[in-house]
């Protein structure tokens, strides 16, 4: 049996993206209200997630689900850290 460290330097050598890659976290929107969610680049729940991810904000960026919006809140990763999964 492959171990988990195996498939992750495999994974990262390859450069491939696993479904963990495009997790969002979930913000009700009484916590979106409080942080001021609606300053952030955001783009609707139907759109691709990897999509925004690898053409506009980067595989790494902190994806925030809140409504039937997505927001990419990189540029505050405490609110990310907050959010529920």
């Amino acid at each position: 049996m492959l171990s988990v460290s195996f498939f992750n330097e495999v994974k990262n050598k390859l450069n491939i993206q696993t479904l963990n890659d495009m997790r969002t976290r979930r913000l009700s929107k009484e916590q979106g209200k409080q942080c001021n969610i609606s300053r952030f680049p955001n783009f609707h729940k139907s759109g691709s997630i990897r999509g925004m991810k690898r053409i506009y904000y980067g595989m790494d960026a902190l994806l925030v689900s809140c409504g039937d919006y997505i927001y990419n809140v990189s540029s505050e990763p405490n609110i990310y850290y907050q959010a529920s999964f």
